[in-house]
């Protein structure tokens, strides 16, 4: 409230995020986003004019929910604005793992068998079990087939109609809903960590127009980077990731040093760099969709020993990915 970065009036009308929170009540969990249905009427961008106007929406939500799901408040939902809200005021906290986030996957892989670098082709599920056909890595590409008791799907939403032939037509309709951003994230490594970024990270307003959704600090994270030096990443807007999706990586970096420079971040010179292009990148819990995903969750025709888990089902945060993975495992376990 002692910020500059808002006028007196916008400061005052923040209490109506409370005042939303509040009404919504019980529909508001996070762990059951489909709960929020009734509430999903318009988009983020629509909620926040609506709620906190336009300079709050512009200058401090928008931002913060750009940066972090790297879209647009118009790809988002209000509903799904106000279940992130709910989980942050809910005592959320960032963690990290020591070695990054693969650390999760890569211990997991030690307790079971489990064999990587086979694309799979086609998953059929009947009553007897699930026929699944990959194809093995490798020059030779060898096709093999697998018939399993019950498979699990981890795959991003839009992904699955392409693998899974045999959903049902109520299946079938709800993964036509899920959509999915594609994006590019550029890290940076400087010798020294830059003293022009205190925090955990930076947000920038669409107004700006420097092409950063924002600027996440890693070197804070312990074993990450070499003592002293910094780690950055920053994620390019929608429509600087069009225009620089076919660029060199040089060319990435030289749109995000540049852009950058015009902050009071400053040009950093980085001594290493990494880019990487995702597509899929983020699920986008657009308007709507809250009410496809419960009608999905509550339908009755499902495809015998198949199960589904990935962030489209709940959230895109990694726990949330985590837990559908559970949700999963206990759903085949009890199918079997």
């Amino acid at each position: 409230m002692r910020s500059r970065l808002l006028s007196v009036g916008a400061k005052l009308r923040l209490s109506r995020v409370l005042f939303e929170l509040a009404r919504a009540g019980r529909r508001l969990d996070p762990y059951h986003p489909e709960r929020a249905a009734p509430l999903d009427r318009e988009t983020m961008a629509a909620w926040l004019r609506r709620v906190v106007g336009e300079e709050a929406g512009e200058f401090l939500f928008a931002p913060a929910f750009s940066s972090t799901f790297v879209s647009d408040p118009e790809d988002l939902s209000g509903a799904f604005a106000m279940l992130t809200l709910r989980f942050v005021l809910a005592g959320f906290r960032i963690e990290a793992f020591e070695g990054g986030t693969g650390l999760l996957p890569r211990t997991l892989a030690e307790r079971v068998p489990v064999r990587t670098g086979c694309a799979v082709t086609a998953v059929e599920t009947s009553d007897e079990g699930v026929r699944i056909t990959y194809r093995s890595a490798g020059a030779s590409g060898r096709e093999g087939r697998v018939l399993a008791d019950a498979a699990v799907v981890a795959l991003p939403g839009s992904l699955v109609p392409g693998v899974c032939a045999t959903l049902t037509p109520a299946e079938k309709s709800f993964f036509a809903e899920v959509r999915y951003g594609r994006g590019i994230v550029c890290f940076l490594m400087t010798d020294r960590a830059p003293a022009t970024i205190p925090g955990y990270g930076v947000a920038f307003p669409r107004r700006e127009g420097i092409g950063l959704y924002g600027l996440a600090v890693d070197h804070h994270k312990r074993g990450v980077a070499p003592a002293g030096a910094g780690l950055l990443n920053a994620a390019l807007t929608r429509e600087a990731a069009e225009r620089l999706w076919d660029a060199p990586d040089e060319a990435v970096v030289a749109h995000v040093t540049d852009a950058l420079a015009r902050t009071p971040i400053g040009r950093l010179a980085p001594i290493a760099h990494a880019v990487h292009r995702w597509d899929p990148l983020l699920p986008h819990f657009h308007a709507g969709y809250l009410r496809h995903l419960a009608a999905f969750r509550e339908r009755r025709e499902r495809s015998p020993r198949l199960a589904f888990a990935g962030d489209y089902l709940l959230g895109p945060y990694t726990e949330m990915a985590l837990t559908t993975g559970m949700r999963a495992a206990t759903e085949v376990t009890r199918e079997l």
